[in-house]
């Protein structure tokens, strides 16, 4: 069983008049194995490989739900907690899960 999340993308278009005028853009699917039925663990992964915070974007996860699809990314147990990190090159969010489902 592997767990997908799905992520969406803000874009602030007022940023270069120090503004706020946040559009939604995209989003993005990921389809994670194991993670021992866990969704918390996949949750967890997603947002620390690819959800970030800055002034001119935004990218969070935003649902999560088991499926039988086939794993992109897989979730280690054992892994560190730099290479859990590796990959996100932003400012991390902590887990924005309230801010627009």
């Amino acid at each position: 069983m592997s767990i997908k999340v799905t992520t969406q993308y803000l874009e602030n278009y007022g940023i270069e008049e120090d503004g706020n005028y946040w559009k939604f853009k995209w989003g993005s699917t990921y389809i994670v194995g194991g993670t021992d039925d866990r969704p918390a663990n996949a949750v967890a992964l997603v947002q620390a490989r690819s959800g970030y915070v800055n002034a001119g974007s935004i990218e969070f996860v935003r649902a999560w739900e088991h499926s039988d699809e086939e794993p992109t990314m897989w979730f280690d147990p054992e892994m560190s907690a730099a290479e859990f990190l590796k990959g996100n090159q932003g400012i991390r969010c902590i887990i924005c899960l309230g801010l627009l489902v």
